[in-house]
C-alpha cells in the first residue's frame, strides 16, 4: 500500500507572500485606476477643444456666408433702385392713374374729373382714361413732378406722387445694405 502525501495548510511563510502579492495586485490595480481616469480626463478636455473649435469654425462660417448674402442683398437693392421699379413706375403710372380714377371717382356720379399731371404724362394718361365712361381731362402742370398726378371731382382731391414712393422704397431698401445696419466687416 502506498501512502498517499498528505498535504497540511501551513500557517508559515507563504501567507506573508500570498499577503504581498495581495498588496503589490491593489498597488497596481489602483495605479492603473488612476492612470485611466487620467488619460480619460485628458480625452474629454481633448474632444471638449476639438468641439468648442469646431462649433467656432461653424459661427465664424455662418458669419462670413452672412456677410456674403448681405453684400450681395446691397448689389440686388441697388439693381431695383436704380433701373428695376423706376422703370415700373415709369411704365405703369398712367395705367395706375386711370386704374385710381375708375375705382374712386368715377363710380360716385357724373361730375367732370379733373387730372393734372406733368405734361410729358398728358398723352399717355389721355390714352389711358379715354375708356372712362366719365368726363376726364387731363390737363398739364409743370410743377408736378413727373410721375406726380393730382386727381380732383366735386371738392375731393387726391394726390398721387410716385416719385416720393420711389425714393421711399429706395431709402428704405438702401438701410438693408451693410453700410446702413450696423453690420461691420472683420478681418
Amino acid at each position: 500500500m502506498m501512502l498517499a502525501a498528505l498535504k497540511l495548510e501551513s500557517f508559515g511563510d507563504d501567507q506573508l507572500e500570498e499577503a504581498a502579492a495581495n498588496a503589490e495586485y491593489e498597488n497596481g490595480y489602483t495605479a492603473g485606476y488612476e492612470a485611466a481616469q487620467q488619460a480619460a480626463a485628458q480625452e474629454a478636455e481633448r474632444l471638449t477643444a476639438e468641439l468648442v473649435q469646431a462649433l467656432s469654425d461653424m459661427s465664424f462660417t455662418y458669419s462670413e456666408a452672412r456677410q456674403d448674402f448681405i453684400l450681395s442683398l446691397g448689389n440686388l437693392v441697388t439693381a431695383l433702385t436704380s433701373s428695376v421699379l423706376p422703370h415700373c413706375v415709369a411704365s405703369g403710372f398712367a395705367g395706375q392713374v386711370a386704374d385710381l380714377i375708375m375705382q374712386t371717382f368715377a363710380s360716385q356720379n357724373n361730375a367732370a374729373i379733373r387730372v393734372n399731371v406733368h405734361p410729358e404724362q398728358v398723352a399717355a394718361l389721355t390714352a389711358a382714361t379715354d375708356q372712362i365712361s366719365a368726363l376726364v381731362s387731363v390737363v398739364g402742370d409743370p410743377r408736378l413732378t413727373r410721375h406726380m398726378a393730382w386727381i380732383g371731382q366735386d371738392g375731393t382731391e387726391i394726390q398721387v406722387d410716385m416719385d416720393r414712393h420711389l425714393t421711399e422704397i429706395t431709402d428704405l431698401l438702401r438701410n438693408l445694405s451693410p453700410q446702413h445696419n450696423g453690420t461691420a466687416q472683420h478681418g
